[in-house]
């Protein structure tokens, strides 16, 4: 989730960092006034009047950090006002994803990109599509060529794109159409702080956050730093989406436990679509 995007550090690191993409340490301007924003605020995607055929499902928690019980691991939770888990949704292509992936890492490999301040990452990434999102000594931000080869990324897979759409379609999204996305791959004890995806241009569009492999704690969070955040237990095949008023919420991932999943090992990878441009 993310696509797309407090970064997974080596070491802590001060609220200096820049305020934008998944790095961001400090908060980046207001969502954009849309007209989207404005239907949906004040109640759940997947309400019957979006039109997207899920009855929203109250979110049960419990502890200061609000952590989901497991038996809330079943169908499809509503988390907050246009923010939607399907539960399972990709689990059958799972398979195919990870075979279209292997085409795009030949190309890209997976790789430990620094911050502006020179810190190393625990979370590995890569991109494909027409722009990948990158960190390094200049900042964090959207571009066409892979810094690694001057080359183009990878194409988006076609099997990835219509994952994409689907998912958006069946939040209350239609016509979504990610022109990039960032690939995540965690090892046990990875992680990624809070942060909020804002380095693209076009914030109606929603981000779209595939789980694959091991099972990991999501951390979702308000619209400011400080808020309260949910822990969510993500499972290989879960999907999501989130836009509309819950567009720049503050998001992370706890460090990754130890275990096997049959088809990545001791990984956990996630594919954030987003439209960047």
């Amino acid at each position: 989730m993310m696509g797309g995007n407090g970064m997974a550090l080596s070491r802590a690191r001060s609220a200096s960092s820049s305020t934008r993409g998944p790095p961001s340490s400090c908060s980046p301007p207001s969502p954009r006034p849309s007209a989207s924003s404005d239907r949906c605020a004040g109640r759940l995607r997947g309400d019957p009047r979006d039109g997207c055929g899920y009855t929203p499902i109250r979110v049960v928690s419990s502890g200061a950090t609000g952590e989901l019980f497991e038996g809330m691991a079943q169908g499809n939770q509503a988390l907050a006002p246009g923010a939607m888990l399907l539960r399972g949704f990709a689990r059958a292509e799972l398979s195919g994803l990870v075979a279209a992936l292997r085409e795009v890492t030949e190309a890209a490999p997976f790789r430990h990109m620094t911050t502006r301040g020179g810190y190393g990452m625990s979370v590995a990434m890569t991109s494909c599509g027409a722009v990948g999102w990158v960190t390094d000594g200049t900042g964090y931000r959207y571009d066409p060529n892979d810094p690694a080869t001057g080359r183009a990324w990878p194409p988006m897979p076609e099997a990835f794109r219509l994952l994409a759409r689907r998912a958006a379609a069946a939040c209350g999204y239609p016509g979504f159409e990610p022109d990039s996305c960032l690939l995540n791959e965690y090892t046990p004890g990875s992680r990624l702080s809070l942060h909020r995806d804002a380095d693209e241009r076009d914030f109606t569009q929603p981000i779209v956050s595939v789980s694959l492999g091991l099972p990991a704690v999501f951390l979702f969070g308000g619209l400011e730093r400080g808020d309260r955040t949910t822990r969510i237990r993500l499972e290989s095949g879960d999907v999501v989406v989130f836009g509309g008023p819950a567009r720049l919420v503050y998001h992370g991932v706890a460090p990754l436990a130890d275990g096997f999943d049959p088809l990545l090992g001791r990984r956990r990878l996630n594919f954030t679509f987003r439209r960047a441009r």
